[in-house]
C-alpha cells in the first residue's frame, strides 16, 4: 500500500517489542532502488518540536493500544483499517 503512494517519509508507531528492520525490508524488497525513510513517531504527540516536527507522509501503526491513533490528527486517512497492521496516508501531502 504505501508502495503504491508513492511516500517516501514513513512513521513508525510500534509496539515495545516490535522491531523496524521488517518494514523497511519488506518495502525495499518490493520497490528495489526506491529509498524510504523510517523514523519513530510518539503516540501520543508525534509531531513534537523536540523531535521533527514534520508529519510524516505516511505513518505505519503496528500496535493494538487504543490511543496510538490520537496524536496523528484529521489529516490522515487509513489505507488499510482493521488489522495489526494499519496504514494511514497524510491527505495534507494530497491537498485534502
Amino acid at each position: 500500500m504505501i508502495e503504491t503512494s508513492g511516500k517516501q517519509e514513513i512513521g513508525l508507531i510500534l509496539d515495545g517489542d516490535e522491531a523496524e528492520y521488517p518494514f523497511w525490508a519488506l518495502l525495499q524488497q518490493r520497490n528495489p532502488g526506491r529509498t524510504f525513510h523510517l523514523r519513530h513517531v510518539s503516540i501520543l504527540t508525534p509531531f513534537s518540536p523536540k523531535a521533527d516536527p514534520t508529519p510524516p507522509e505516511a505513518v505505519i501503526v503496528a500496535t493494538s493500544r487504543p490511543d496510538a491513533l490520537l496524536g496523528l490528527g484529521p489529516s490522515f486517512r487509513a489505507l488499510k483499517p482493521a488489522s495489526r497492521v494499519r496504514v494511514f496516508i497524510n491527505g495534507e501531502d494530497l491537498g485534502h
